[in-house]
């Protein structure tokens, strides 16, 4: 898919989740919170994710996606099962952070390998798309 909201949306994501891997090395590593580092990932990857989808649905709209091949590709193999699991990592992450005191290092580092593995998982289910 050739959609250049889908792949700003991709950009923005991506600068979002650097921001906050800077936040969390310069809060342990200088001992520095710094508040915009840690606010911007609450704004813009959300914004990210909209553009992503935007994206699609100017795609589905033109012509050049259709819900069918959309279908088609995230229920193929290897990608359908890497897909379900990513949607059950974020989903976890929700539940982890709900529940759990993010202060705690401990706590953090469940909710950090949780995500990494779910972001793993989706980069390999899409790298692996039909």
């Amino acid at each position: 898919m050739a959609s250049s909201l889908f792949l700003a949306g991709a950009c923005v994501c991506l600068a979002s989740g650097a921001g906050k891997v800077v936040w969390k090395l310069m809060v342990v590593l200088a001992r520095r919170n710094t508040w915009l580092l840690y606010r911007q990932m609450h704004v813009l990857m959300p914004a990210g994710f909209a553009l992503m989808l935007i994206g699609i649905v100017v795609a589905v709209i033109t012509g050049t996606l259709t819900p069918a091949s959309i279908g088609a590709a995230l229920t193929s193999l290897p990608s359908g099962p890497l897909f379900l699991l990513w949607v059950c990592a974020m989903c976890a992450m929700g539940y982890l952070g709900s529940h759990l005191d993010s202060s705690d290092p401990k706590a953090n580092w469940v909710e950090q390998l949780t995500n990494a593995a779910g972001q793993a998982a989706l980069l390999a289910a899409v790298l692996l798309l039909p």
